[in-house]
Protein backbone atom coordinates (compact mmCIF):
# COMPACT_ATOMS: atom_id res chain seq x y z
CA UNK A 1 0.00 0.00 0.00
CA UNK A 2 1.61 3.32 -1.01
CA UNK A 3 1.86 5.98 1.66
CA UNK A 4 1.85 9.72 1.18
CA UNK A 5 3.79 11.99 3.51
CA UNK A 6 3.06 15.63 4.11
CA UNK A 7 5.54 17.91 5.83
CA UNK A 8 5.02 21.59 6.46
CA UNK A 9 7.75 23.81 7.85
CA UNK A 10 6.85 27.24 9.11
CA UNK A 11 9.01 29.93 10.63
CA UNK A 12 7.94 30.88 14.14
CA UNK A 13 7.36 34.59 14.55
CA UNK A 14 7.07 36.39 17.87
CA UNK A 15 8.09 33.38 19.98
CA UNK A 16 8.53 35.60 23.02
CA UNK A 17 4.95 36.83 22.69
CA UNK A 18 3.65 33.29 22.35
CA UNK A 19 5.46 32.19 25.49
CA UNK A 20 4.06 35.18 27.37
CA UNK A 21 0.54 34.34 26.18
CA UNK A 22 0.81 30.72 27.30
CA UNK A 23 2.44 31.48 30.66
CA UNK A 24 0.29 34.49 31.61
CA UNK A 25 -2.21 33.71 34.41
CA UNK A 26 -4.67 36.19 32.84
CA UNK A 27 -4.69 34.17 29.62
CA UNK A 28 -5.10 30.76 31.26
CA UNK A 29 -8.88 30.77 30.80
CA UNK A 30 -8.29 30.64 27.04
CA UNK A 31 -6.31 27.41 27.26
CA UNK A 32 -8.01 24.05 27.30
CA UNK A 33 -7.27 20.84 29.14
CA UNK A 34 -5.72 17.93 27.29
CA UNK A 35 -6.39 14.37 28.34
CA UNK A 36 -4.44 11.28 27.43
CA UNK A 37 -6.61 8.86 25.51
CA UNK A 38 -3.94 6.32 24.67
CA UNK A 39 -0.70 4.89 25.99
CA UNK A 40 2.47 6.98 25.59
CA UNK A 41 4.14 4.07 23.78
CA UNK A 42 1.61 4.43 20.96
CA UNK A 43 2.82 7.97 20.18
CA UNK A 44 6.46 6.93 20.44
CA UNK A 45 5.91 4.04 18.04
CA UNK A 46 3.90 6.24 15.69
CA UNK A 47 6.67 8.86 15.64
CA UNK A 48 9.27 6.18 14.86
CA UNK A 49 7.10 4.74 12.09
CA UNK A 50 6.51 8.15 10.52
CA UNK A 51 10.22 8.98 10.69
CA UNK A 52 11.04 5.70 8.97
CA UNK A 53 8.42 6.38 6.28
CA UNK A 54 9.83 9.84 5.67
Amino acid sequence: MPRNSFIQMTKLHNVRGRIYYISSPKKQENLYAVYETTDRNFWTDLAKYNQAEF
